[in-house]
């Protein structure tokens, strides 16, 4: 069972920064499939992501280095 806890504290082990984003609800904005599908499945779950600069654009731009803290995070939530 994966929780924000649970990724926190993978992440200090791993050494990988972590930022926490909340979307105010009353105001329209993007959102991913995970909140909605954790909440239809009643299962605890945490939505996490690489940043991205202009997502869905032809300029869409990521850091090969989050790529690698990304590795480095999973593989810690996966050895626990």
């Amino acid at each position: 069972m994966f929780s924000e806890p649970r990724v926190l504290k993978a992440a200090k082990r791993a050494g990988v920064q972590m930022q926490k984003l909340i979307f105010r609800s009353d105001l329209p904005c993007g959102f991913t499939v995970g909140p909605i599908s954790s909440a239809g499945l009643s299962i605890s779950a945490v939505d996490i992501g690489n940043p991205l600069w202009a997502m869905h654009s032809s300029r869409e731009t990521a850091s090969i280095s989050d790529h690698n803290c990304m590795i480095k995070l999973l593989r810690e939530c996966w050895k626990s």
